[in-house]
């Protein structure tokens, strides 16, 4: 309880930093086209951690740009960080605990897929993240 207390003010504090940032006009990200049948435009919803279930905005909305699937290699959106805009297959170099961010069109849904490309799981649709999340089994990310 007291690791999810601590984890919660962390957020909160960094959360706070981001909409100062983003209130000064210094994280504004470019418009850009995409096209992949399963996106549905709109992104006013509520991202939702897959792990916990909890609503709420994770601290890396500015850094994980709108359109994008976005793999961290640590836990809490740190570490390496890798982008996904364009609808294919992405290899995943990372092992062991990290982080993900689904903050695509609403209604997407990204899929983890094994070294032979067969998918071993998928993302609730998006909005949605996962704040610690096992690497290891996966090889491949289909963004869309």
């Amino acid at each position: 309880m007291r690791s999810r207390v601590r984890l919660f003010s962390v957020v909160t504090v960094f959360l706070s930093l981001l909409a100062t940032i983003a209130l000064a006009g210094t994280a504004s990200a470019g418009q850009r086209q995409q096209s992949a049948p399963s996106k549905i435009s709109n992104s006013s919803a509520t991202p939702t951690d897959a792990v916990s279930g909890q609503a709420g905005t994770p601290t890396i909305q500015a850094a994980c740009p709108f359109e994008d699937f976005c793999a961290y290699s640590g836990r809490n959106f740190s570490g390496g960080q890798k982008n996904m805009f364009a609808c294919q297959d992405y290899p995943i170099p990372y092992v062991g605990l990290g982080s993900w961010n689904n903050n695509q069109t609403r209604g997407t849904v990204a899929l983890f897929l094994d070294a032979n490309k067969r998918v071993i799981g998928r993302t609730p649709p998006a909005p949605s993240f996962s704040l610690s999340f096992n690497w290891t089994p996966v090889f491949f990310v289909k963004n869309c």
